[in-house]
Formats: structure tokens, sequence, C-alpha cells
């Protein structure tokens, strides 16, 4: 005897029963009845199998769809971050050479500007100089051209910085002859020319320029002494620095001062003196 299913409810039944021991149907007509109706079953299953193969492959393409761009982002991620870091690095650098450059600029413009009023102050300076000079010749000239007119070309100038106040003095030598020669000292102050000092100028004495003033060396008959004039605001001092005698001491010559002597222009000469003034 052989078993087979019953077709109604499925549990093994003698294949030579009439009716199914466990349900009661007639395994011939339930068959007949239910065999048409399994074959959509079956269909359905083979239809469930293959959706639930095709969900699977949906879902890894899906997957794949998803995955994929983001591997993409990631890759280009990985590749644009290290470009955009150098470029950012490279526009930082040129923005930094630039500023230095920026800087550069304004650091000579500053310095041309700097020299450009330095300049424009010493010409500044050098007017107001020369002007000053200018009033002082115009001042010092009349003076030497009146004692040209009385003495002739005899006498003689010079001029000097005793105060190193940047105004020079004026010296002028008048008289006939070293025996009855004076010296008369003028000075410029509050735009006038001002006699401050005479100094009868002995014969035989020499005047030399000394950085502390004018030295007077008087030598004669074997006896010397030596005179020194200042000048501090606005008036004249002298004083004895040196004195001997010849014959006390043996020497057999004048001593001389370690300075070089004055430089004394004639009266009827007046380019020494705008060499001097510097106009």
């Amino acid at each position: 005897m052989a078993l087979r299913d019953c077709p109604e409810c499925g549990k093994m039944i003698s294949d030579k029963a009439e009716r199914c021991p466990h349900c009661g149907v007639d395994p011939r007509e339930a068959t007949e009845k239910v065999t048409p109706e399994r074959k959509p079953v079956e269909a359905t299953t083979a239809y469930s199998s293959k959706g639930t193969n095709d969900s699977r492959s949906g879902g890894k393409k899906k997957l794949c769809l998803i995955l994929v761009p983001l591997i993409l982002i990631g890759v280009g991620v990985a590749i644009w971050v290290p470009v955009y870091q150098h470029k950012k690095a490279e526009a930082e650098e040129q923005a930094r050479l630039e500023q230095i450059r920026q800087d550069s600029i304004a650091a000579v413009e500053a310095e041309l500007a700097r020299l450009e009023q330095l300049r424009q102050d010493s010409i500044a300076k050098e007017e107001k100089r020369k002007a000053l000079m200018t009033d002082i010749y115009n001042k010092m000239a009349p003076v030497i051209s009146a004692a040209k007119k009385k003495e002739g070309s005899w006498g003689a100038y010079f001029t000097t910085d005793l105060d190193e106040d940047g105004i020079p003095e004026l010296w002028v030598k008048t008289g006939t002859c070293n025996a009855d020669a004076i010296w008369s000292i003028y000075i410029f102050n509050e735009g006038q020319l001002k006699k401050i000092k005479e100094i009868a100028y002995a014969f035989d004495s020499v005047l030399y320029k000394d950085a502390k003033g004018i030295i007077e060396m008087f030598a004669k008959q074997g006896y010397t002494i030596w005179t020194l004039y200042t000048l501090a605001d606005g008036n004249m001092k002298w004083k004895k620095i040196f004195e001997e005698n010849l014959y006390e001491t043996g020497r057999g010559d004048y001593p001389t001062p370690k300075c070089p002597k004055v430089r004394e222009f004639k009266l009827n000469n007046l380019e020494p003196l705008k060499k001097e003034l510097g106009i």
C-alpha cells in the first residue's frame, strides 16, 4: 500500500482510501476540485519567490545607488581638500607678499617725503641764511667803504665768529700807518651793526686766529706779550696769556702762537667779504 498526501488537509493517507480519515474528504473529488485552484497558489508561490529575489536585487541596486555617490563624494573631498588647502596657502602667501610690497612702497614713499621735507627745510634755511648774510653785508660794506674813503687804501679788514653764533664780527683797521693804527670791532645785533671795541694797534703787533679767540702778539726790543680777545653776550673781553723778556730768558728769537695769522683784506676789495659771508 502506497501513501499520498490528502489534497484537502495535506496529511498522509493511503492511495486506496476513499475518504481521508482525518478530514473526511474524498481524495478523488478533492483532487479534481482543488487541483485547478492550487496552480495559482503554486504560481503565486513562484511569483512570490521571484518577487523576493527581485526585492533583494532592487535593494542591492538601491544600496549601490547610495554607496556609489557617497564613495565618489568621499574621493572628491579627498582630492579637493588638499587642492583647496594648497590654493588657500598660495593665496595667503600672495597676500603676505603683497602686504610686504605695499608696506615697502609706503616706507619708501614716507622716506622720500621725509627727504623732500629735509630738502625743503634746507632750502628754506639756506634762503634765510642768505637773506641774513646779505643784510649783514649791506651793513658792513658801507663801514668798510667809509674807512677806505677816510684812510685811503692803507687800512684793512677781516671777519671772524668769536662767539660761534653763526653771525660774523667785523674788524676794521684805520690810521695812517702801524704807529697810529686802530682796530674797530663791530657786531651785528638786532639788524644793526654796532661798534663794541677799539684796540690801539701797537707797532710790530700781529694778529693770530686761535680756537678760543683772536691773539694779538706784540714784540719789540726783546719783549713780547700776547693778549687774547674773546666775545661773549655781545661784550669783548681780553686778557694777557703770555709775557716774556728775551734778555732775561736768553731766548734768541720771539716765540709765536701755534695758530695761523689772521688774513687781512684791503679796504678797496669787498669780494673777500662776500665770500666770507657766502653770498
